[in-house]
């Protein structure tokens, strides 16, 4: 399929010299961006990040030197970050293929050619040592892979950024007879484990850490090794007790552990031994961190200490944000099961909070809380308050037994060194504990946990969701729903009024439609949840249900629809929180603050036939795959059909067996849960493909293809054009079908005499009337989504060279630029010939796909091979004098289009 099109130069004002100079040749220059990027990114980018002082691609066998890089994309595949080029003519510049590292080094480089004297299937790769230059405060920082070259006239660069981080351990001083705690820093779930879940099993476990024993000596090897070799002891060596480890609230990303010694120790170290398992699927890139820190226990008086949420000591002196109604606990540390503490020696101070059923207890005593990180037998209390603001703590212990006997006063900070390891007595004026009570202002469902996030609230509104179809069971699913239930508070301090989010709120969500119910980590619940309690921590929902009920950590609330009969088009799903204060208030127990609730329905839009569009003469593959699991639809066979009397055939592909041009079979893939067919057609038409189970009424999918012949190519340029000015020279490309339906479409035949029958349907015209109106194929496209194809543009008599004294001026001037999706540049795809008077760098010949409009275009630029013709004599030397708006080249390009291969 072929067209035409001519277009004129004209020399602008500033080429008057050049003119001029024309026969000493000057050498007229295409356009230049200087540095231009000509590739886009790198085709291989991960791992994405990197823990400092890692190898980006690891080795168990060669620890030291890492794995090495392989561009050659057979057997296992490419190894390290890697460039795919699809453009001719680029060449690596400088050592290791053209690869500098900054905040690193390269490891290993390796370059891969198929074998064609072109770039455009080269590929280069890199396997890369990270730096550990990370910012001193957050542990995080960059690294930037650089894979430099040339186009053969320009040096180009092109950048990976990977992000570098440093998981550091963070210690908090400990007191003999309390707790000493260690927490990491920069953790990441997504690629960290603890060393003992690293077992070898695949795939590689995720964010598991042992606790262990402390000693390093223990044969089950934790993950947490307290190590006392280089530490100094009173008197004497002690004993170690590891008390428990947590995830770090409000998010739980962190990990901590908390212990406890019976005698002061300065520099115990304390280590976390975990590996970095960037690619789960392998045990070979697996690699081994170890960062300590190092953490005193000091003989101290006896102190205030809050208990978190999660059971430990916190060390801040102000409390979380208690919500009235609540029980706060403190413990002294430390203390012990013979020490005493009557309610005469607790002294309460402040403005507004109250006092209601103070408790007196040793931590593990019976019927009261055993508090993980605390040590047994230390004395705690607890009590509520009903009023809203800031309550200050301090009192009076008596110590019985030990070698330090007496009546203490004890705050936070009771010997006034600040709780730290400067060895000042730098201590706040008021050393008391500050407990924070609050009442509940509002309460919010969002879609996000972020409170600053207002747009994602949806109380007391209605949402749409799209649902779809499950062939398995006949339901249909809306996907997970995950909401949250935000708590805000408030009450007034020293410094005024202050805004919170809120512990402790009692919440009850309830999903009061017969559609939807609700999914709780580690939970298979039967019948189905519809109804969760739970507390607020750090003002978000802290379910009360499965492994980690009420463990300190918010969970959120996941709704789903799957597989649940209930729901279908027609159905709302309602949601509703209560938000109750707990314990007594006032008069009123339970008393409930308030309601929310949330809806959603659903829109069902079915697949009605969405067709696919296909050049005559290739194959197309109908893949027919299952979300989820689909052990239960393995052992039925998949049928292929195609409506009688319609062209083309059924092809074998290794996952079908051919029982005629109208009918293919076969099974789920059990690794992919899908299967695929091929199908072929020389000739136009519509073809109707319909994919069935066996034994399932639910699963029958209809998949129509059009297969197009060509209407026609029509070639467009941009108007007359200067020299050294771009332009733009495009191909539009139709084709026509007949199908189950008559278009109105008159019969005609072309200009190279082809007869196109009546009634076909041309595309892209006549895509709008093909559809119908939108809302009633709202899964069709709004444009025609045409297919690729090549479409080669070339000049005519491209290999004339125009003379100006010889009077030579019908050859073509001028060549191609290139812009990244061209290929066979300078060469004719028909012959495998190259043009005459182009170069890869300026090629006169150049292929290009189509876009999904039916569209190639290229870019044109004139400063080749001109005739001059338009210009006068100069009497003088004979060269060409050319003035304004006289013409110095014409140009007759054509396009030709090629029906691509299989698809």
């Amino acid at each position: 399929m072929a067209s035409s099109a001519s277009r004129s130069f004209l020399v602008a004002l500033f080429l008057a010299l050049i003119g001029l100079a024309a026969a000493a040749s000057p050498g007229l220059r295409g356009p230049e961006s200087a540095n231009a990027q000509l590739i886009e990114q790198f085709t291989t980018q991960l791992p994405a990040k990197l823990h400092v002082g890692d190898f980006s691609h690891g080795d168990q066998d060669n620890p030291l030197d890492g794995q090495a890089a392989d561009a050659n994309p057979a057997a296992g595949g490419t190894v390290g970050y890697c460039v795919f080029l699809d453009i001719s003519g680029l060449a690596p510049l400088g050592p290791n293929n053209g690869f500098t590292v900054s905040n690193g080094s390269v490891q290993d480089s390796d370059f891969f050619s198929a074998g064609t004297p072109s770039s455009v299937d080269d590929i280069y790769c890199v396997t890369v040592f990270a730096g550990s230059t990370v910012d001193p405060d957050t542990g995080f920082g960059k690294m930037v892979v650089t894979w430099n070259y040339t186009d053969g006239t320009l040096n180009h660069t092109l950048d990976l950024e990977i992000e570098l981080f440093a998981v550091k351990l963070i210690g908090k001083r400990g007191a003999v007879g309390g707790a000493a705690e260690v927490c990491t820093m920069n953790w990441d779930p997504d690629i960290l484990t603890g060393s003992v879940s690293n077992d070898g099993t695949l795939p590689d476990a995720v964010d598991d850490v042992t606790l262990g024993d402390p000693t390093p000596s223990n044969p089950a090897h934790p993950d947490w090794i307290i190590d006392d070799t280089g530490a100094t002891w009173s008197g004497g060596p002690g004993t170690i007790t590891k008390l428990g480890q947590f995830r770090k609230a409000p998010d739980g990303r962190e990990w901590c552990m908390t212990f406890a010694t019976d005698k002061a120790v300065d520099d115990l170290k304390v280590s976390l031994l975990f590996d970095a398992v960037y690619n789960r699927a392998t045990n070979s890139d697996d690699q081994p961190h170890a960062p300590f820190t190092l953490v005193n226990v000091v003989e101290s008086p006896p102190e205030l200490r809050h208990v978190t949420p999660t059971g430990q000591l916190a060390a801040s002196q102000d409390s979380n944000e208690n919500v009235i109604g609540s029980r706060h606990y403190v413990c002294i540390v430390p203390s012990d099961a013979d020490d005493l503490v009557e309610v005469d020696d607790i002294n309460f101070s402040g403005n507004g909070p109250t006092t209601t059923d103070l408790q007196i207890f040793h931590d593990g005593d019976a019927n009261y809380p055993n508090f993980p990180g605390v040590v047994d037998g230390t004395i705690c209390l607890g009590w509520i308050s009903t009023a809203p603001g800031e309550q200050f703590l301090d009192l009076h212990m008596t110590v019985v037994g030990g070698l330090n006997p007496g009546v203490y006063f004890v705050d936070w900070d009771s010997d006034n060194d600040n709780n730290d390891d400067d060895d000042d007595t730098d201590g706040p004026s008021n050393g008391a504990l500050i407990i924070q009570w609050n009442v509940i202002d509002k309460t919010e469902i969002s879609t996000s946990n972020d409170p600053d996030n207002v747009d994602a609230f949806l109380t007391y509104t209605r949402s749409t969701r799209n649902l779809q179809f499950n062939i398995g069971d006949g339901t249909f699913f809306a996907g997970d729903i995950d909401l949250n239930e935000l708590v805000f508070g408030s009450h007034t301090g020293a410094t005024g009024h202050i805004d919170a989010l809120l512990d402790g709120v009692l919440l009850t969500a309830r999903i009061t439609s017969q559609c939807g119910y609700f999914l709780v980590k580690d939970v298979n619940a039967n019948p189905a949840l519809k109804t969760l309690t739970g507390k607020s921590v750090q003002g978000r929902f802290d379910v009360d249900l499965g492994p980690d009920a009420l463990d300190g950590l918010y969970d959120g609330l996941t709704i789903t629809t799957t597989n649940d009969p209930a729901c279908n088009p027609t159905s709302i799903l309602r949601v509703e929180v209560d938000a109750t204060y707990p314990g007594p208030i006032g008069s009123a127990t339970g008393l409930l603050h308030s309601t929310e609730w949330v809806e959603f329905d659903f829109n069902f839009s079915p697949a009605f036939k969405t067709p696919r569009v296909a050049w005559a003469g290739t194959t197309v593959t109908t893949v027919f795959a299952l979300g989820g699991n689909c052990d239960a639809f393995l052992p039925q066979t998949v049928y292929f059909t195609r409506s009688g009397g319609q062209s083309g055939t059924f092809v074998p592909n290794g996952q079908v067996s051919v029982t005629g041009p109208d009918s293919a079979q076969g099974k789920l893939d059990p690794d992919t849960c899908s299967i695929s067919a091929g199908y072929h057609s020389e000739e136009q038409g519509e073809v109707d493909i319909f994919v069935a189970f066996s034994a399932n009424p639910y699963a029958q999918i209809a998949h129509p293809i059009f297969f197009l012949a060509f209407e026609d190519v029509t070639l467009t340029s941009s108007p007359e054009l200067v020299v050294s000015q771009r332009g733009d020279l495009t191909a539009d490309v139709r084709g026509w079908f007949t199908g189950n339906n008559p278009s109105g479409n008159p019969a005609r035949v072309t200009d190279d005499g082809r007869a196109l029958p009546l009634d076909r349907w041309v595309l892209p015209d006549d895509w709008d009337r093909l559809r119908g109106a939108s809302e009633f194929r709202p899964s069709w496209a709004n444009s025609a989504p045409m297919p690729l194809l090549n479409v080669t543009f070339f000049m005519e008599n491209e290999g004339t060279r125009n003379n100006f004294q010889t009077g030579v001026k019908d050859g073509g001037n001028g060549w191609f630029l290139l812009d990244l999706t061209e290929s066979s540049l300078n060469v004719n795809p028909f012959n495998g010939k190259p043009s005459v008077l182009g170069s890869v760098d300026k090629p006169r010949i150049i292929t290009d796909l189509t876009d999904n409009d039916g569209v190639a275009t290229v870019d044109l630029f004139g400063d080749l091979n001109l005739s001059y013709e338009g210009c006068e004599i100069n009497e003088a030397t004979g060269n060409p004098h050319c003035g304004i708006d006289d013409l110095v080249g014409v140009t007759n390009y054509y396009a030709v289009a090629e029906y691509p291969g299989d698809v």
